[in-house]
């Protein structure tokens, strides 16, 4: 087996070397070969891609956060080659969802010795690849403050989530579904191709990550005093219960954001665009997910 480790030196802001060794200690007793790229922000992707192409490896292995795993899977969308995880960054959303192990000989051992299951992916502004969940508002803005913040981790992101919801409002857009046009006021609207954020609130309780639909899920307006009832079906799951959401499934949607609200997709924030597109690439990547991994993401 041939493996392609793809390793962010700043994920979670801590060194990688011991990593490194760790990967040679275990390619023998694994029986892989292997090979390690080091990203460095400048042409990644055209590196790595060509590195793909060249090598030709059984799995690309996403050593960092979602950034860092949304990079490999562009990589590798619609080949045969398998996307591995070893989450090691300060988010880690997806892997989260899947149980991917965080301990990162654990995470190697499933890279050189699991299997893969096609998924879907999602195609934002025909540019911008979603395997987790994307979002137009509220979220978006935490994201953006958080990542040109000098803090990291759980409590960097609450407190710019305190302050968001302080100043809590809500906003016009424009959802274009295939057939259908609505204008809605919300707080924020996500595309969501799996469930939850990676603090565990579930945004889309129906969502699966492999029957060909995300879903768009409408954050209505709301007040401070329903902030409780709010986030007590975030984590109990039943938000398709509730009046606070509607839940949409598609294979494609249009959101007209007029006031340019900002955007983000699998934690990273990509602008202010004024409208965003979205639409399902079905079963365009393998990925390979621990037994039981994911329990209900999967139809």
């Amino acid at each position: 087996m041939r493996i392609l480790f793809v390793i962010n030196p700043v994920a979670g802001g801590t060194d990688k070397s011991d990593l490194a060794e760790l990967i040679r200690d275990m390619a023998g007793p694994l029986n892989f070969e292997y090979r390690i790229y080091y990203t460095t922000g400048n042409k990644d992707f055209e590196r790595l891609k060509y590195l793909a192409d060249t090598e030709k490896p059984d799995t690309l292995v996403a050593c960092g956060g979602d950034g860092t795993v949304t990079l490999a899977a562009r990589t590798i969308l619609n080949t045969n080659i398998a996307l591995s995880i070893i989450p090691i960054g300060s988010a880690n959303g997806l892997a989260g969802e899947l149980n991917i192990p965080r301990d990162s000989a654990a995470a190697i051992t499933l890279a050189a010795t699991g299997r893969s299951r096609s998924v879907d992916t999602v195609l934002i502004n025909n540019k911008f690849l979603g395997l987790h969940l994307a979002d137009v508002g509220m979220n978006a803005v935490i994201v953006r403050r958080y990542k040109v913040g000098h803090m990291r981790g759980f409590w960097a992101y609450t407190k710019q989530l305190l302050r968001e919801l302080i100043y809590l409002r809500s906003h016009r857009y424009t959802v274009v579904f295939p057939g259908t046009r609505k204008t809605v006021k919300a707080v924020m609207i996500a595309v969501c191709n799996s469930r939850k954020y990676g603090n565990g609130a579930v945004v889309n309780p129906p969502g699966r990550i492999n029957d060909g639909l995300f879903e768009v899920c409408i954050f209505k307006k709301l007040s401070h005093l329903s902030l409780p009832a709010i986030i007590w079906h975030f984590f109990r799951g039943t938000l398709q219960f509730s009046h606070f959401a509607e839940i949409i499934s598609t294979e494609s949607v249009q959101i007209i954001n007029p006031k340019k609200r900002p955007v983000q997709v699998d934690g990273e924030f990509i602008g202010r665009p004024g409208i965003v597109d979205a639409v399902i690439l079905h079963k365009s990547l393998l990925l390979i997910v621990p037994e039981g991994g994911g329990a209900g993401l999967f139809i």
